[in-house]
């Protein structure tokens, strides 16, 4: 039914006495010395310490909870912990709704968990599978009333699209507004934002919210159902979660247990989903547990069965990666292995709400947490909230890496600026949100790469043919290469449902940066000089006259389009109505574009005539240049005509 399931993952178990794991952990570090002493390049080996206390795990969330609630300034959290199928921790903290004073709840209080609802639509799917209604190798378009573009002659199957290997670019601003008015159908969000085929389907993983939504739709189109209601019906009723929402927009009587979105400690709007299978639950702590317990379950929990055994276990294994050494995805679920231990789970954030779902199958346990305050990005959408987790309860002995002796001599290929190909659309204006989540790698002095993104970074060591284990031995890299041999990309352990792509030079944002810079200067410059000149109203020729409105007004169209641009796409990231703040911003470049080939004919014009002062044709000349620069930066961004 499944076909192939994917490779088998056998994590070390804490079943071993702590006396054999220190013999172990000693035989491995001789090992990896004797390499190094031999001159080679020694992997970092990780030996599983003793045992974890797993019974001191709900004082741990007690206390580590709360110190990020103080150290990030989140509103609250709530959290469950479930082992062998039973439920061993709720745990609250801080508020709900900090403005009322409303503490959490983890029983009653309702969070967003985003993303983490896609394991649910993914569920939905597999269950229609066993019905035989759905087929995870036919083409999606057979399911749906309206075509999927055939850019490539691969098929997106429902396969691909439950394993974030579509080719799908993405497409997510207007995935979640704060206007229930504004919410489309599910058909028409769909159709409005269908995303462009950048890649053929199963060549790598790229996260689709519109691959979630687009599911949900067909669970919608086979069952007869909507979504919420399917999920109602086949997963949370009988699972027991009678508090966990799964409608697009809450009931009236609901918004007395749903938790507020925070930024700042200040309370924010109600988000709601548009692309609604990507995110189409909101739960409890305490419906999670029930939740996770079934995950753990393979399907089933305590007499209740929603899937069999088998399409639950084909949902938790890699069904693609990009390599054995690496995480892959599943169904619906990714793998997030790491310090020998085999995890299996999802993410969730909204503008305003994070959470995690971590199941640790060979040891029957998950670990569910969710925040509600934008600043909890901080703690789940980095590795934050999993390096001390694993740390404190999984933690592994490490020995060193030596650096191969003639990697300084071919370090340069690895260096550039790299994009997760799926974390914003390629082909659209949303292309400019990578100037803040660039990934750039540089080798180092010392024989090793430097991977940095927003200020933060880790140092990677080369120990097979490109492939790298990060110094901490918590991550790895995995590079690609094209036909004749250069680097095109990368895949990260820590990421199975990304790849990063190598970008060309031009697209490092500090080329963009300083060409805006430089350029804005020049403008700023020339909208004084020439406001100045006709102001004054100089005796001046008409090409001058001309020359100065078009440099006026080039300038202050151009110095305009940034924070027009940056406001509109803030307010609608933030789900706000701004489409039309943001198509008027998008009309900026173009008449910059017109208004500066008016200038540089206006420059030709003053040199060939002679007309003028030098200083003032110099000027024209440099405002013409700094306009056509500036449309040229804009252009890679695809924010130009």
């Amino acid at each position: 039914m499944f076909g192939q399931v994917g490779r088998a993952r056998t994590a070390r178990r804490g079943s071993c006495a702590g006396e054999t794991r220190r013999v172990r952990m000693a035989l491995a570090a001789l090992l990896a010395w004797a390499a190094i002493l031999a001159g080679g390049t020694a992997p970092t080996v990780l030996a599983q310490e003793p045992a974890p206390d797993l019974d001191a795990l709900p004082a741990y969330l007690d206390a580590q909870i709360p110190a990020y609630l103080s150290e990030f300034g989140i509103a609250g959290a709530a959290a469950a912990v479930v082992q062998d199928g039973e439920v061993v921790h709720l745990g609250a903290y801080g508020m709900a709704d900090a403005a009322a004073q409303r503490p959490m709840d983890a029983e009653r209080t309702v969070v967003h968990i985003g993303s983490l609802g896609k394991t649910f639509t993914a569920t939905a799917v597999m269950q229609l599978v066993e019905q035989g209604l759905i087929d995870l190798d036919e083409d999606v378009s057979a399911y749906i009333d309206f075509d999927i573009p055939q850019t490539y002659a691969q098929p997106v199957t429902i396969r691909r699209l439950l394993t974030h290997t579509s080719g799908f670019e993405a497409r997510d601003i207007g995935a979640i507004l704060t206007e229930r008015g504004a919410l489309p159908s599910t058909r028409d969000y769909l159709l409005r934002n269908l995303p462009e085929r950048v890649r053929p389907p199963g060549e790598a993983a790229g996260y689709s919210n519109y691959g979630l939504a687009l599911l949900g739709y067909v669970v919608e189109r086979v069952s007869g159902m909507p979504l919420g209601e399917y999920l109602h019906t086949h997963i949370c009723a009988p699972l027991g979660m009678e508090r966990t929402i799964t409608q697009q927009v809450p009931a009236e009587g609901a918004a007395g247990d749903l938790a507020t979105g925070h930024a700042g400690m200040q309370p924010r709007p109600a988000e709601y989903i548009a692309a609604f299978g990507a995110g189409p639950v909101r739960s409890t702590a305490a419906d999670m547990a029930a939740y996770m317990a079934a995950s753990l379950g393979l399907g089933r929990y305590g007499d209740v069965e929603i899937l069999q055994p088998e399409t639950a276990r084909a949902m938790q294994s890699a069904q693609f990666s990009a390599d054995e050494r690496l995480n892959g995805t599943g169904f619906g679920f990714y793998e997030m292995s790491r310090n020998g231990e085999r995890i299996v789970g999802h993410l969730g954030s909204t503008a305003y709400f994070h959470s995690v779902m971590l199941l640790f199958p060979e040891r029957q346990l998950g670990v569910f947490v969710a925040f509600n305050s934008a600043e909890a990005a901080g703690v789940l959408r980095t590795t934050r909230f999993m390096d001390d987790l694993m740390g404190q309860f999984f933690a592994q002995a490490t020995v060193g890496t030596t650096a191969p002796a003639d990697f300084a001599g071919r370090g340069a290929e690895y260096a550039g600026t790299y994009f997760w190909n799926n974390r914003h659309a390629q082909t659209t204006y949303e292309k400019a949100l990578f100037l803040t989540e660039a990934v750039t790698m540089q080798p180092t002095q010392d024989g090793r790469l430097r991977v940095a993104s927003g200020g933060a970074g880790r140092t990677f060591t080369e120990t097979a043919p490109d492939y790298f284990v990060s110094s901490d031995g918590m991550d790895a890299l995995l590079f690609h290469r094209d036909g004749a041999g250069r680097v095109t990309g990368a895949s990260q352990n820590s990421r199975a449902v990304f790849t990063l792509e190598k970008r060309a030079w031009f697209e490092a944002p500090w080329v963009t940066w300083a060409a805006l810079l430089l350029c804005g200067l020049i403008f700023a410059a020339g909208l004084v000089i020439n406001g100045v000149g006709l102001w004054r109203k100089r005796r001046e020729g008409p090409v001058i006259r001309a020359g100065r409105w078009s440099g006026a007004l080039m300038a202050l169209v151009n110095l305009a389009f940034v924070p027009a641009f940056v406001l509109a796409l803030a307010a609608l990231l933030q789900g706000q109505p701004a489409g039309t703040a943001l198509r008027l911003a998008l009309l900026l470049p173009a008449a910059g574009a017109l208004l500066t080939l008016a200038m540089a004919a206006g420059a030709a014009v003053v040199w060939v005539r002679r007309e003028g002062a030098l200083g003032t044709r110099l000027q024209f000349t440099a405002l013409a240049a700094a306009g056509a620069a500036y449309a040229l930066a804009l252009s890679v961004w695809n924010l130009g005509l």
